[in-house]
């Protein structure tokens, strides 16, 4: 029966999948599978990060003067909130200042801890990634201190712990890495430790970068175990990063990892983007600007957060506090959160959110707080769109999207294809009824995933 259904695919696709999803400009082609082993689930749950994703958007801001390290603003989706949508959302941007001198800011000490297994060997994959190091180690300065371990079946010390000095031996040493060999993942990790604390230094960044493409297959392979390591030496003052490639690894893991290490986990598709992201991390150690940044969003009684688009966050009383990365100079971020109205009765009501940024100058080496309050007005009779803001809706709609998107995927794993269909269908009903003919160009990459995976269930569900 499936291989009858994967020929009526090529030979009737349209017919198969319902002729308005090929009609229009707003979708996209729909997924062709050629063969049951090539059957996958377009997207995994975990493999979606909305905080690089959002990095398509630039938040608009104001031209009012801010000397503050994180510059800080924030908009309503529209100019009040009334009982037909009886919700808003508040839009915050941030942004770190630019005058920081490289030359100025204190050494780091950074540890790469490199997979070298033998999958590495596919794709070319080793070579990029030998482009991608020798690309980091050019943005290091010459008072830096960087060492690299490099793990298979075991890890080893490819680069003791020193001073960049003359980078012309390091690209010798990366240039004779080999792939073979298994995944110790812990075994490499606990290296690059280990080399970190040969130097460490309170008042400098001190960090370990990891890579892989694979599973932790040998040597401690228990996930808790591992993250509980990673939490250790965060406490210890040393960070940690994650920098996953391929299909087939534990991201997840890559994810707890850098969240309990006070790190960022990257996930790469495509070797090429190997670069860009190693690239960005050097510029990120270099160019610190604010750490141990968290904003609170207090609401009152009267409200309540319903969701944070992108950001981890915890429900503090009558509001929510969202943890976020460090920042390094000229980085930005946009945060999206969903405000819904509780039971009553507001007529004439003036809403008041109360958002408080902190987070720890690294060139004034001091805590930074700093307060703003909105106002949002309850119309009982109006009808204005919750997300009537062009600028807004666009942004919310983008992270509507990706989270609805890995929200689904988390069902399709758990064996439930009808809840993963309620929400993606639900999802690409919203995105029609906003963008009815064409969906704006920057939505086209994520709204390709949706329609995959939209794809995906009406083909193999057989109770869409």
């Amino acid at each position: 029966m499936k291989r009858l259904l994967y020929c009526l695919l090529f030979l009737f696709p349209a017919t198969l999948l319902g002729q308005d999803t090929l009609d229009n400009d707003f979708d996209t082609p729909p997924v062709i599978f050629s063969s049951a082993r090539e059957i996958k689930y377009p997207v995994a749950s975990d493999e979606l990060d909305l905080q690089d994703m959002m990095k398509v958007f630039n938040y608009k801001f104001g031209n009012n003067a801010d000397n503050n390290a994180v510059r800080m603003e924030a908009r309503w989706g529209a100019k009040n909130m009334n009982e037909k949508y009886g919700k808003s959302v508040l839009e915050i941007g941030l942004k770190a200042k630019d005058f920081h001198s490289l030359i100025n800011t204190p050494p780091v000490n950074v540890s790469l801890v490199i997979d070298k297994s033998g999958s590495m060997k596919e794709e070319s994959r080793m070579e990029q990634l030998k482009k991608a190091i020798h690309i980091f180690i050019d943005k290091l300065r010459e008072d830096d201190i960087l060492s690299v371990v490099v793990y298979d079946t075991e890890p080893y010390v490819l680069i003791s712990a020193r001073r960049v000095g003359d980078k012309a031996q390091l690209h010798k040493a990366v240039d004779k890495i080999v792939p073979e060999g298994n995944t110790n993942l812990n075994g490499g990790m606990l290296y690059g430790y280990e080399e970190v604390m040969k130097n460490m230094n309170s008042n400098q960044t001190n960090k370990v970068i990891l890579f892989t493409d694979g599973v932790a297959n040998i040597g401690v392979t228990k996930t808790e175990k591992i993250i509980g390591i990673a939490r250790q030496f965060n406490k210890m003052g040393i960070d940690l990063s994650t920098i996953g490639f391929g299909k087939e690894l534990q991201f997840s893991l890559l994810k707890k990892l850098a969240r309990n290490g006070n790190g960022k986990a990257y996930y790469v598709k495509n070797t090429d983007d190997l670069q860009s992201v190693f690239s960005q991390e050097a510029e990120n150690l270099i160019s610190p600007v604010a750490k141990d940044i968290t904003l609170e969003i207090e609401t009152g009684e009267n409200l309540f957060v319903r969701e944070i688009y992108g950001y981890d966050f915890k429900q503090t009383g009558n509001g929510v506090t969202v943890y976020l990365p460090d920042f390094h100079a000229l980085q930005s971020a946009i945060l999206l959160a969903e405000i819904e109205k509780g039971q009553g009765k507001y007529k004439g009501k003036m809403f008041e959110v109360a958002l408080n940024l902190s987070y720890f100058d690294v060139q004034q080496q001091k805590i930074i707080s700093r307060p703003l309050v909105l106002e949002l007005p309850f119309n009982s009779n109006g009808k204005e769109n919750y997300l009537s803001d062009e600028e807004v809706r666009k942004h919310f709609l983008y992270g509507y999207i990706v989270q609805s998107v890995a929200k689904a995927a988390r069902f399709y794993e758990s064996g439930d294809m009808d809840k993963a269909y309620e929400i993606l269908s639900g999802t690409d009903n919203l995105i029609r009824e906003y963008y009815p003919v064409k969906l704006d160009a920057q939505f086209l990459p994520v709204n390709k995933i949706l329609q995959d995976c939209l794809t995906f269930i009406k083909v193999f569900n057989k109770n869409p």
